[in-house]
């Protein structure tokens, strides 16, 4: 992302992807089934997941260094996209979020995608 970034190339898909490991942090699937979070962090994500929801949730996962570092969450496109693909993922379903985010993938003029 860093690199995408530095170079001004679009990233939509791994901000979905970062936006889908927050709500994967929740604990908590579409179906409300519990979901197991075995990471060096979980101690602290499941903090964060238990007192913030939404933009402040979004805003507290970024302050954590050992996985953004200083320089991605000062970014503003980064934390925009994030934000964004987060608050699709929890208007919609995670398919529903994931299948509209490929068909624009694949509608951009230098997709490589078969239709």
């Amino acid at each position: 992302m860093r690199d995408h970034l530095a170079q001004g190339y679009p990233w939509p898909m791994s901000a979905l992807a970062v936006a889908g490991w927050f709500l994967y942090c929740r604990g908590v699937s579409e179906t409300g089934g519990r979901l197991p979070l075995n990471a060096p962090l979980s101690g602290r994500i499941a903090e964060v997941a238990g007192k913030t929801d939404g933009e402040d949730y979004v805003r507290q996962m970024f302050r954590l260094r050992e996985v953004f570092g200083a320089g991605l969450p000062k970014d503003r496109v980064f934390c925009e996209a994030v934000r964004a693909a987060f608050a699709d993922l929890q208007s919609g379903s995670v398919l529903k979020t994931l299948s509209a985010m490929i068909r624009l993938s694949c509608d951009q003029p230098d997709a490589s995608c078969s239709h």
